[in-house]
């Protein structure tokens, strides 16, 4: 399909932001863009598990479901509770595990406190995309362009924020994220998009500080992960972007 140039660009997209997971029941996914956002730090880790070689990555909810998942040694369990590795588990859930060596070609079993949770809260969204820091201008770019060559097609950012509570580091992304879409295309932000926005605005010259400020990353910083707020704090690391295709995240770049 010929796609269209930004000169003939009309109309608004929507864009919305989703506090938690929960709330994603009562937004009309349908039609519409989810992008799932966990920086602490499901959407980091897939991120760059995918950037790393790794397969495909299955989402799953829980351990037990994540152990009848894994059929043979091209599979490698992964993910946490708590912040910590799950017993029996191959890797957790830090982007700095993820390394080629080890995840190259592999298919990933994984399972989180919330990011998981976020993905499949989003099961009937038309496309579903994961984003960070580390993948931001990929990820936006990719919306502009399927903005220009498709109809249509709102966004919905959603949050996985902490056991049910809003996360101040996914809202800052999200933020971001609309941040820059604005500037470029034509939206319509709710009222909770606008709060992301400003959230960002407010800590967008110091997002380590923020990462280390917010609620999660004390949290994971006091278990002697602060290593891992550091690695997510970084922007444009790749433009490796997961998205969601029959219940798993394959890799696409940004300029496909």
């Amino acid at each position: 399909m010929e796609r269209k140039s930004a000169g003939n660009f009309s109309g608004d997209v929507r864009i919305d932001v989703v506090f938690i997971p929960e709330m994603a029941a009562y937004v009309d996914l349908s039609g519409k863009i989810a992008l799932v956002v966990d920086i602490l730090r499901a959407s980091s880790t897939i991120t760059m598990a995918l950037a790393n070689g790794a397969r495909c990555v299955l989402p799953v909810l829980t351990p037990e479901n994540a152990f009848a998942e894994y059929h043979d040694e091209s599979f490698l369990l992964c993910g946490e509770r708590h912040g910590k590795r799950i017993e029996g588990f191959h890797l957790g859930n830090s982007p700095l595990e993820y390394r080629p060596e080890i995840v190259r070609d592999k298919k990933l079993i994984f399972t989180t406190t919330n990011g998981t949770r976020a993905f499949h809260a989003c099961s009937n969204a038309a496309e579903l995309l994961m984003g960070c820091f580390l993948n931001k201008q990929g990820v936006c770019d990719y919306l502009v362009q399927s903005k220009l060559w498709t109809s249509q097609r709102d966004i919905a950012i959603v949050c996985a924020g902490k056991e049910g509570n809003v996360g101040i580091e996914d809202l800052v992304f999200a933020g971001l994220c609309v941040y820059t879409l604005k500037a470029k295309i034509d939206v319509e932000l709710t009222d909770a998009a606008k709060i992301a926005c400003l959230l960002y605005e407010y800590y967008s010259t110091d997002i380590l500080r923020m990462l280390f400020d917010c609620e999660h990353g004390r949290y994971l910083a006091s278990i002697g992960l602060a290593e891992d707020l550091e690695f997510c704090a970084q922007i444009d690391v790749t433009n490796v972007i997961p998205i969601g295709r029959e219940g798993k995240l394959s890799k696409i770049m940004s300029n496909e």
